[in-house]
C-alpha cells in the first residue's frame, strides 16, 4: 500500500514545493508522493512527486448536460457565465472541457485518476433536497464519460471513482456500483476510491434527525465506516483501489439550512452564491485527522494500493501535526 498526501496547484499548497519543503516532508513521514488537484498548470518542481491526479470537479452540472435552461437562469449564476464554468454554451463544450482535464491529468503520467461521481445545485447544498435521483445522476455520468474518452487509446492508468453523500455514487446502497458499472465504456481499468468522510457524511444525512444531536469523536465515526463497509458484498469492496482517509465529525451539521438557501438565492453576485455554497460545504466536510484510534483493522479489511492523507490545512506548520495525529493511527501508537 502506497500512502500518498492530497495535494492541489493552490498557492498555499504549492509553497510546499517552492520553498524546497515537499520532499522531506514526505520522507519524514514515509509518504511515496502526492495526489494531484491541477487547478491551474503544474510547475515542474511537483511534477516528479505525482502518483495520482483528482480531476477537477463541477458539481452543478447536470443541467447544463440536460440543456435544463430555466433551472440555469434562475438558480446557477446564469447563461453569461456558462462558458466559464462549462467551457461553452452546449453540451458538446462540456465533454471538450472534460476531455481536455483527461488529457492534462494523463500528460502527469499517474499510477490512477480520481473522479467524483456525484450532482449537487447550489440550493440543494442547503437545503439537503435534491433534484436528481440516484439512478439519473449515475446514469448521466456514465453517458458524459463514455461520450467524453470516445477515441481515448486504452489506458494502463486507473480511472478511480468517488463517493459523496450528494445523489450518484454513495456507497450506502450495494446496487449503486453495478449499476453504474453496467453502463459505463471507458478506455481505463476501472475501480472505487472510498472517501471515509463522504461516507461519514452520507450515514449522517441518512440518520439524521433521530440519531446524532452533536458531533461524533473519532471512535463512533470509525465504528460507523465499519458497519457500513462490512457488511458490503466482498466484490464490491474488492473494487476499492484507494482510501481517502480523512474525519468528517459534524453529523450535527446536516439538516436543511433554509436561511442559508435563502441568502444564496438572494445573492446577485453568481460568485458569492458559489462562496457561500462552498463554505457550506467546508462546515460540513472539514477534512480533519482521525486521531486516538487503530485505524489498521479498518484498512485490513478494505486492503487498498493507495492510501491517501486528504487533509485540509493553511500551512506546512499546520499540516504537520495533522498528518502525526492521523499517521499515529496506522501504528501502534493508534491503539
Amino acid at each position: 500500500m502506497k500512502e500518498l498526501l492530497a495535494l492541489s496547484t493552490h498557492q498555499k499548497d504549492l509553497t510546499l514545493v517552492e520553498e524546497g519543503a515537499l520532499g522531506p516532508l514526505l520522507e519524514e513521514f514515509s509518504l511515496a508522493g502526492v495526489e494531484l488537484l491541477p487547478l491551474k498548470e503544474v510547475p515542474e518542481g511537483i511534477r516528479p512527486f505525482v502518483c495520482g491526479v483528482h480531476l477537477p470537479f463541477q458539481p452543478v452540472w447536470l443541467p447544463f448536460w440536460l440543456e435544463d435552461r430555466r433551472y440555469l437562469r434562475e438558480v446557477f449564476p446564469g447563461e453569461t457565465n456558462l462558458a466559464r464554468f462549462f467551457g461553452g454554451e452546449r453540451p458538446e463544450d462540456f465533454l471538450n472541457l472534460l476531455k481536455g482535464w483527461f488529457e492534462r491529468a494523463l500528460s502527469l503520467k499517474p499510477a490512477y485518476l480520481v473522479f467524483h461521481v456525484s450532482h449537487c445545485g447550489l440550493e440543494e447544498v442547503f437545503s439537503l433536497r435534491f433534484r436528481y435521483d440516484k439512478k439519473t445522476v449515475l446514469q448521466a455520468v456514465a453517458e458524459v464519460l463514455n461520450a467524453a474518452l470516445e477515441g481515448f487509446p486504452a489506458q494502463r492508468s486507473l480511472l478511480l471513482f468517488e463517493n459523496l453523500w450528494w445523489p450518484g455514487l454513495t456507497l450506502l446502497e450495494d446496487w449503486e456500483a453495478e449499476y453504474f458499472w453496467d453502463r459505463l465504456r471507458v478506455p481505463f481499468p476501472t475501480g472505487l476510491l472510498l472517501d471515509t468522510g463522504h461516507l461519514l457524511n452520507a450515514s449522517y444525512l441518512l440518520r439524521q434527525p433521530s440519531m446524532f444531536r452533536g458531533p461524533v469523536y473519532p471512535a463512533q465515526a470509525l465504528s460507523l465506516l465499519f458497519e457500513v463497509l462490512s457488511k458490503k458484498p466482498p466484490s464490491l469492496r474488492e473494487l476499492i483501489k484507494g482510501v481517502h482517509l480523512n474525519f468528517s465529525p459534524r453529523a450535527d451539521l446536516f439538516f436543511s439550512d433554509e436561511e442559508g438557501k435563502r441568502r444564496c438565492l438572494a445573492a446577485s453576485d453568481p460568485l458569492f452564491r458559489f462562496r457561500l455554497a462552498r463554505e457550506r460545504v467546508l462546515s460540513l466536510d472539514p477534512h480533519f485527522p482521525f486521531y486516538g484510534v487503530d485505524l489498521r483493522p479498518f484498512l485490513d479489511l478494505l486492503a487498498p494500493d493507495f492510501l491517501v492523507h486528504e487533509l485540509r490545512f493553511s500551512s506546512l506548520a499546520d499540516l504537520r501535526p495533522k498528518l502525526r495525529l492521523q499517521k499515529e493511527c496506522l501504528s501502534d501508537h493508534g491503539s
